[in-house]
């Protein structure tokens, strides 16, 4: 089984210290993307505000940002964690968990993802629109956008608290 580290900015650095993570994906707003990153990393900045609709004066999530999402996890090996970070670790990131396990995992569960997101993660509130883009690239139907809804709105908190999913990639799907 493999690791999938979810975090907020404010816990970024300790997260990729202690979990020996050698691959981060980091949702921020346009220009905002954490620096000071160690030099080895495999890194895929993603910037786009946290919003769940087009709306004028942002960019909202497109599908060249899941695209590149779903690309960049797929070439991920597993041997060491997976690391996603946003902002809050509330919303981008944990939109991005989801759409992880769903591209990884053998003829995945859209249900059992987002229960699994829920228990890990009680303020977990996936960004719709990455979800709906994500349902898309990975032909689920809507399955996914349908399990995301089920699960509700997250607790509120001011900001998330690390947590970590599990995935078996020795048995990659093969979904987009």
């Amino acid at each position: 089984m493999s690791t999938v580290l979810v975090c907020p900015l404010d816990h970024l650095a300790a997260t990729l210290q202690t979990s020996g993570a050698t691959d981060l994906v980091t949702f921020a707003s346009p220009g905002n993307s954490p620096t000071g990153l160690p030099a080895d990393l495999r890194h895929l900045a993603l910037e786009f505000n946290d919003i769940p609709a087009p709306r004028k004066g942002y960019l909202e999530p497109r599908r060249e940002h899941i695209d590149a999402l779903l690309e960049f996890v797929r070439a991920w090996d597993g041997h060491r964690p997976l690391v996603l970070n946003c902002w809050m670790g509330i919303s981008r990131s944990t939109a991005a968990a989801a759409l992880t396990l769903a591209a990884l995992e053998h003829q995945p569960d859209c249900a059992t993802i987002a229960r699994r997101l829920r228990l890990a993660s009680p303020s977990a509130t996936p960004n719709p629109l990455m979800i709906a883009l994500g349902d898309e690239a990975l032909q689920l139907d809507g399955a996914l956008s349908q399990a995301i809804t089920a699960i509700g709105r997250g607790a509120e908190a001011c900001t998330g608290t690390p947590f970590e999913l599990t995935v078996d990639i020795a048995k990659r799907a093969q979904n987009g």
